[in-house]
C-alpha cells in the first residue's frame, strides 16, 4: 500500500520535469525545420527557374507563388519576362495578390499592359488602379536605395502603357483602363478618349465621359465634343453630358434649354436646376408644368422651389399659384420661400388661412411666420384658433397671440385649459404661472385630481417654485398619491418633509 502510494506520488512530481524538456524540443524543432525547410525549397525553385524544361520551369513559377519572401519575389519578377506566357501569367497572378505592393514589383508589371497574350493584358490592366495609388509598408523600408522607384516615373510609365492599351484590339483591355483612370486626372490623354465617344458599348462611353470630366480640357473644345452627346440614346450618358456642360456656365444655356424638355426625368431635373441657378428667364414660362411634372419626384421638385427667390418679385405668380398646388410639400415649400420675400407680399390674412391647411408641414410654415413677424390678432383670430380642428393649432395659439395681448392670452388659455387633446392641456398648464388668468391657481389645484397622471405631473411643476398657503396645502395631500418616485423626491424636498 505504501509502495503503490510512494510510486503515484513520484509520477504525479517527477514526470512533467522529465517531460518537460523534450516538450519544448518538440516545440521547437518543428519551426527550424520549416524554416529550413521554406529556404531549401525557394532555392530549388529558383535553380529550376534556369532549366531548359517549360514544364519544370512552370511547376517551378507555381510553387513560388505560395511564399511571400523577398527572394521569392525577385525571382517572380523575372518571370514576368519569361517566353513562355503561361509562366509570365502565374508569376503576374502571384504578386498582384494581397494588400501591398512595392513600387519596384508595380514597375515591373506595367509593361504587360501592352504583353502579346490577351489574357496577361487583361490581368494586368485590371490592377491599374492599385498599380496607381501609393502604399507604404515598413517591412520593405529597409531595402536597398536601388529598389526605391520614384513616384514621378512610375507615373510616367503608368500613363505611357495605359494610354496605349487605350487603344488595344480587346474590348476588356480597354475598359479596365477607362475604370482605372476615373480619379485620376489628366492620366489619359484627351485625343485617347475621343473615339469612345462613338462607342457602340454604353459602359465604355459612360467611363470615357467620366475620365473627360476629370482632365484638363479647353471649354470650347469641351462644349463641341458634349453637344454632340446630348442627344445620345442612353439617358445615363445624356445627364453626365448635361452634368459637364452645367459647368461651363453661361456659354452652355442653348444646350442646356434643349435639354429641359428631355424624355428623361433625371436629365430634366439635373438641367433645370441648373438653369435656375443661372437665373435663366425663359426657364420661368414652364416652371407651372415642371412643377406638375410627377415623373421627376416630389422631393426633387420642392428642392427646386427655393431658386425661385433668385428671380426676386418675378416669381412671386408662380409662387402664389403653387401654394394652391395639390401637393402639400410643395404648398410648404411656397410658403417658406415667399417668407423671404418683403412683408408686404405675405399678409395676415394669407397665413391665417394656411393654419386651416390639411397638410401639418403648411401649417407650421404659417406658424413660424407669424411668430416671426409679430402680427397683432383680433378676437376673431384668436377664436379661429381655438376652434382649429388641429391640435397643434391649438396647442400654438398663445405663442400667435403676443405678449402685449395679455387679456386675449389669458381668455385663451381659460377656454384651452379643457381641451380635448392632452398635450394642449399640458402645454396651458406649464403657461400657467407666467400669464396668470383668473383663477388660475385654483385650476393648477384641481389638475392634481385628474385622472391623467401625465397631466398631474405637468400641473405639480407649475406649481413647484410657488409658496402660496394654498398651494403647498394642496401638494401636502398630494404627496402620499404621488405615482412618480423621482417627483414624489423633489416633493419632499420642496415640503420639507421627513
Amino acid at each position: 500500500m505504501h509502495l503503490k502510494l510512494f510510486f503515484s506520488i513520484a509520477f504525479f512530481f517527477v514526470f512533467p520535469l522529465v517531460a518537460d524538456q523534450p516538450g519544448k524540443a518538440a516545440e521547437i524543432a518543428p519551426q527550424k525545420i520549416e524554416r529550413h525547410s521554406i529556404h531549401d525549397t525557394i532555392l530549388k525553385c529558383l535553380g529550376e527557374l534556369q532549366n531548359s524544361n517549360i514544364e519544370i520551369r512552370r511547376n517551378a513559377v507555381l510553387v513560388l507563388g505560395k511564399y511571400n519572401s523577398v527572394e521569392a519575389q525577385e525571382a517572380l519578377i523575372s518571370c514576368l519576362q519569361d517566353k513562355d506566357a503561361q509562366i509570365r501569367l502565374s508569376a503576374l497572378v502571384s504578386l498582384g495578390e494581397g494588400t501591398f505592393m512595392p513600387a519596384y514589383v508595380k514597375q515591373a508589371i506595367v509593361p504587360l499592359f501592352v504583353d502579346p497574350n490577351v489574357h496577361i493584358r487583361r490581368i494586368a490592366t485590371s490592377m491599374l488602379t492599385k498599380l496607381s495609388t501609393q502604399q507604404f509598408n515598413l517591412r520593405f523600408i529597409q531595402r536597398s536605395s536601388a529598389k526605391k522607384i520614384p513616384v514621378d516615373k512610375l507615373h510616367s510609365l503608368l500613363k505611357k502603357y495605359a494610354n496605349q492599351a487605350l487603344q488595344d484590339k480587346d474590348y476588356s483591355v480597354r475598359r479596365n483602363i477607362l475604370a482605372g483612370s476615373v480619379y485620376f486626372p489628366d492620366f489619359l490623354e484627351n485625343k485617347n478618349l475621343m473615339p469612345f465617344f462613338s462607342a457602340e458599348q454604353d459602359e465604355v462611353v459612360i467611363l470615357a465621359l467620366q475620365v473627360y470630366q476629370r482632365n484638363n480640357v479647353p471649354p470650347k473644345e469641351k462644349l463641341a465634343t458634349l453637344a454632340t452627346l446630348i442627344t445620345h440614346k442612353n439617358p445615363e450618358i445624356r445627364q453626365l453630358a448635361a452634368s459637364q456642360l452645367i459647368q461651363l456656365g453661361k456659354e452652355a444655356e442653348p444646350y442646356l434649354l434643349k435639354l429641359r424638355k428631355d424624355p428623361s426625368p433625371n436629365v430634366r431635373f439635373v438641367v433645370i436646376q441648373a438653369l435656375l441657378r443661372l437665373g435663366e428667364p425663359e426657364l420661368l414660362e414652364d416652371m407651372n408644368n415642371i412643377f406638375s411634372d410627377k415623373e421627376i419626384s416630389l422631393e426633387k421638385r420642392v428642392s427646386l422651389v427655393l431658386f425661385l427667390r433668385l428671380y426676386q418679385e418675378k416669381s412671386l405668380p408662380i409662387l402664389n399659384s403653387l401654394r394652391q398646388n395639390e401637393q402639400g410639400a410643395l404648398r410648404a415649400a411656397a410658403l417658406r420661400t415667399l417668407g423671404m420675400y418683403p412683408v408686404e407680399n405675405v399678409t395676415k390674412e394669407m397665413l391665417f388661412k394656411a393654419l386651416q391647411d390639411e397638410d401639418p408641414s403648411v401649417r407650421q410654415e404659417a406658424i413660424t411666420l407669424l411668430l416671426r413677424r409679430h402680427y397683432r390678432v383680433t378676437e376673431t383670430e384668436v377664436a379661429q384658433l381655438l376652434k382649429s380642428p388641429y391640435s397643434d393649432i391649438r396647442q400654438q395659439c398663445l405663442r400667435i397671440i403676443p405678449n402685449t395681448q395679455r387679456n386675449l392670452q389669458q381668455k385663451a388659455l381659460l377656454e384651452l385649459c379643457i381641451d380635448e387633446d392632452q398635450a394642449v392641456r399640458m402645454h396651458v398648464l406649464q403657461a400657467f404661472p407666467s400669464i396668470r388668468p383668473e383663477g388660475w391657481i385654483d385650476i393648477l389645484i384641481a389638475s392634481l385630481e385628474d385622472e391623467n397622471p401625465a397631466i398631474q405631473k405637468t400641473a405639480v411643476l407649475a406649481m413647484y417654485s410657488l409658496k402660496q398657503p394654498e398651494v403647498l396645502e394642496a401638494l401636502k395631500n398630494y404627496y402620499p398619491n404621488c405615482y412618480d418616485e423621482s417627483l414624489k423626491r423633489r416633493l419632499k424636498i420642496k415640503l420639507h418633509l421627513r
